[in-house]
């Protein structure tokens, strides 16, 4: 049975969800538009990659712009006024150029005494609930580039200068203090949230309340043996370097890329499929977690994994666009035959994402109940979600396997851009493979890194070491799909690794299987001492060597 409390907010959070904007088909209940904005900071890294201007992408991944403003002011003029303390969330008023108003709260508690002239302070922009109009002022690392939107930012020095209004949380705008500020727009205004910090400060953010990290983020370090593995990925890929994960596992050696493009690859994948990803998992645990412990904020968690799974670019008002992991999914599943109702059609939704979408729906109302049981039913939903979001990253490694052996491109830029977005789908799901089998592991690896020899390269190996862990990933073959080519499977590319579908069987071919079930029976019985010799099975040429240890965290 429902909390009365909670049955009452779920009823002033049913009203207010239509204030709000659905993503992909999700009615939040709760206002995500600043947290779904990440994506507008994804696609400007993109955009600045694709043009092959790495040192202004580098800044959007660092720096933001879109996602958790706040302005850094100095305030001035302080002598006099006497020993002063504002806590958390405190309102702070001012104006913009034009002498609009803009709002703001404090980021942290401040203080300052008597003897002081001067205090630091950082003030969060408030944001809408409407993902279009959600903020004006998106600067963070944009102003390199001239891309900055400021329009809605604290006016500074160079446009007459400013002050601000600090009213405290209950007070009416007519009761406050006024103080006097400096600070630069363009250098002064940041972002709490990037692509970088997320992995940046996962070591410290992703730890559960018991002390412990979730499973998903704790395979990934103890494969990688680093907490901000997608940071280092990312980073390498850009210094065109060796990524030296302390493992010694799952490393790539960027620095043979000659062209940006290849490096670039890498990089975009990265942050969308590695930082991301796991970004997703991350809100959905402490969800589930929240869930338990009572807490009313359990469904917001819910609602932030779907910002980070759609963007904003997947409102209603682009219905199903975007360039997050809903998008990968879709473009996925009609190149590997798993769209549509049946999961089986080339074309219609991914079936990942109908699933997806699906189970998000279901784990928001699960934790709105808070019950045990419930919460227990939000846990299996996020299980299937993780099992989900899994598929279009093995379609991704399975699609750039199969371009190395059939496919791989004739110019070199074509031909590094391939090897970097292979080895980074492989790089999304490597920690998983080597939890069902580490052996697999390194065989995918070893075939999937950007150094390995083409010549030698083995798709039906590849797949094949994913197939046999899938059961332990808790997906099938027939859910990965194949390679498609829009009219029948490419070659090698049916799914399961199986041949290709045949209407039916000749008399003859019937004859013939006849004939040969007799020839194998009589082949048995003569050899059949053979048969039960025991072998060790022989690997690929590239199947060997050690794996090296890593000490694992809980």
């Amino acid at each position: 049975m429902f909390r009365l409390a909670t049955l009452i907010s779920l009823v002033a959070a049913s009203a207010q969800a239509a204030t709000y904007d659905r993503y992909a088909g999700y009615s939040p209940a709760t206002s995500i538009t600043d947290n779904a904005a990440m994506d507008l900071d994804q696609l400007k890294f993109n955009e600045q990659l694709y043009a092959r201007k790495n040192t202004n992408a580098k800044q959007v991944y660092i720096q933001g712009g879109h996602s958790g403003s706040y302005a850094m002011m100095k305030l001035v003029g302080l002598d006099g006024g006497g020993a002063k303390s504002y806590p958390a969330g405190t309102r702070v008023l001012g104006t913009n150029e034009a002498g609009g108003i803009v709002e703001g709260t404090l980021q942290n508690d401040v203080a300052w005494t008597a003897d002081d002239s001067v205090a630091i302070v950082n003030v969060t922009y408030n944001v809408g609930d409407r993902q279009a109009t959600y903020l004006t002022c998106q600067v963070g690392g944009l102003y390199v580039f001239g891309e900055a939107n400021r329009a809605g930012c604290f006016t500074d020095l160079d446009n007459g200068g400013g002050s601000v209004r600090f009213v405290l949380a209950g007070d009416a705008d007519t009761k406050y203090t006024e103080y006097t500020y400096e600070y630069n727009q363009r250098e002064d205004n940041m972002n709490s949230r990037t692509l970088q910090s997320m992995s940046k400060t996962a070591e410290a953010r992703y730890k559960l309340a018991t002390g412990s990290y979730f499973d998903e983020y704790r395979t990934f370090v103890n494969y990688y043996g680093d907490y901000d593995y997608a940071d280092k990925w990312i980073m390498a890929a850009d210094a065109a370097k060796n990524t030296n994960f302390k493992s010694g596992r799952g490393n790539s050696d960027f620095s043979i890329m000659t062209m940006r493009p290849g490096e670039g690859e890498a990089m975009k994948k990265g942050a969308a499929y590695l930082t991301l990803w796991m970004e997703v998992m991350h809100e959905l645990n402490e969800a589930v977690a929240k869930c338990y412990a009572g807490a009313e904020d359990a469904v917001h968690s819910v609602d932030e994994a779907v910002a980070y799974y759609t963007g904003s670019l997947s409102t209603e008002a682009d219905t199903k666009e975007g360039i997050l992991l809903y998008a990968l999914a879709e473009v996925r599943a009609h190149q590997s035959k798993t769209a549509g109702h049946m999961g089986d059609k080339d074309t219609g939704d991914a079936y990942v994402n109908v699933q997806v979408m699906e189970h998000f729906k279901r784990m928001q109302g699960f934790v709105s109940g808070g019950t045990p049981d419930l919460c227990a039913k939000a846990e299996e939903s996020k299980e299937v979600i993780a099992a989900e979001m899994k598929i279009p990253l093995i379609q991704g490694v399975l699609r750039y396997a199969h371009l190395r052996q059939y496919g791989f491109p004739e110019t070199l830029e074509d031909q590094e851009r391939t090897l970097a977005e292979g080895a980074t789908f492989a790089a999304t799901v490597l920690p998983f493979v080597h939890q069902c089998g580490s052996r697999e592991a390194k065989l995918i690896h070893d075939y999937m890194r950007v150094a390995s020899n083409n010549n030698k390269f083995n798709y039906a190996a590849v797949r094949d070491a994913l197939e046999s862990t899938y059961a332990c990933m808790g997906i099938s073959c027939e859910r990965v799909g194949g390679i498609w080519s829009g009219a029948d499977w490419k070659e090698d590319g049916n799914p399961c690794g199986g041949a290709p579908e045949d209407d039916g069987v000749s008399v003859g071919g019937v004859f013939g299987i006849i004939v040969g079930l007799v020839l194998a029976g009589w082949v048995f019985i003569r050899y059949r001492h053979k048969f039960f010799a025991r072998k060790e099975k022989k690997l690929p040429e590239m199947y060997t060597g050690n794996i090296a240890a890593v000490s694992e965290i809980s």
